[in-house]
C-alpha cells in the first residue's frame, strides 16, 4: 500500500518520502502543496479538532491545494450525524472535481460493520473508503474486521485508505488486496522522542507537535521512514 507522511510543519518537505500526500487543516501549507505532484488527500481535521471543516472551507481547501481527494466530513463515533454529514454533502457536491472517501463511523467493531454497510451502498459514488485508527488503536481488530468482510462478501470493491497507524503489526496483517493508501505521523513521532520505529505501538509517546522544530536525528528519522515503508509494502516481497 502506499503510504502518506505526515509531518510538522517544520519537515514538509520530508513528506515528498511517501508515494501520497495526507493534508490535515492544521499543518497545510497552500504554496508547498499546491505545487507538489502527488496524489493529495485533503482531510477534513475532526481527528485533530474534534470536529470536521464546514463543507464550503473544506472544498476551498481542497482547490488551494489542488487535492485529488476530499474526506467527507465524518463524527468521531457517531454513525448518525456522519451518515447526514455525506447526505448533505453529496447532494450539493460539485460531483467530478475531486474524488471522494467516505469514513463510516460507529461505537463499536460490530456497529462499524454495519455503518460501513449502509454507507457504501447509499454512496456509491464514493471513490475511496476510509477506515479509522480507533478500529486498531481502541480494538485492537481492523485488520480483522477487513479479513472478515472480504471473506464474508461484505468488502467494497473499491480502493481503502487506513486512517492513520497504530502499529505496523496491523498494517502487515492486511488483506492483499482493496488497501490502497495509509497516513502516519509514527517516524516523525517516534524520531522526535529518540526512539526507533517498531511492529509494536509505545502508548508513552505522544503524537509529535506539528508546531515542533526541524528534528535534530535525520538518520534515526530516516530509518523510521523506512521501516514504515518496509511494513506497507511487504506484500511485494511476496507472490499473490
Amino acid at each position: 500500500m502506499d503510504v502518506a507522511l505526515i509531518a510538522p510543519r517544520s519537515m514538509l518537505g520530508f513528506t515528498q518520502l511517501g508515494e501520497v500526500h495526507f493534508i490535515i487543516p492544521v499543518t497545510v501549507d497552500e504554496e508547498f502543496y499546491a505545487n507538489e505532484k502527488m496524489f493529495k488527500i485533503i482531510d477534513n481535521g475532526v481527528y485533530e479538532t474534534g470536529r470536521p471543516l464546514g463543507f464550503d472551507e473544506l472544498l476551498s481547501l481542497a482547490r488551494k491545494v489542488k487535492a485529488n481527494e476530499v474526506i467527507v466530513p465524518d463524527v468521531l463515533f457517531d454513525h448518525e450525524k456522519t451518515y447526514t454529514n455525506a447526505q448533505m454533502f453529496f447532494d450539493n457536491y460539485i460531483h467530478g472535481e475531486f474524488g471522494k472517501m467516505i469514513v463510516p463511523q460507529a461505537m463499536s467493531p460490530e456497529g462499524w460493520i454495519d455503518a460501513y454497510f449502509r454507507m457504501t451502498k447509499t454512496f456509491d459514488e464514493a471513490n475511496c473508503i476510509g477506515v479509522p485508527k480507533w478500529l486498531d488503536g481502541k480494538f485492537h481488530c481492523r485488520s480483522a474486521i477487513m479479513h472478515y468482510m472480504r471473506r464474508h462478501g461484505i468488502m467494497a470493491d473499491k480502493p481503502h485508505h487506513l486512517l492513520g497507524v497504530d502499529s505496523l503489526a496491523d498494517l502487515i496483517t492486511m488483506p492483499f488486496e482493496g488497501i490502497r493508501s495509509c497516513d502516519t505521523s509514527k517516524p516523525f513521532t517516534y524520531a522526535y522522542a529518540g526512539k526507533g520505529l517498531t511492529f509494536w505501538e509505545d502508548e508513552d509517546i505522544k503524537r509529535v507537535d506539528f508546531d515542533a522544530p526541524k528534528c535534530e536525528n535525520i538518520p534515526l528519522l530516516m530509518s523510521n521512514i523506512n521501516v514504515l515503508r518496509e511494513a506497507a509494502h511487504w506484500k511485494d516481497y511476496f507472490e499473490v
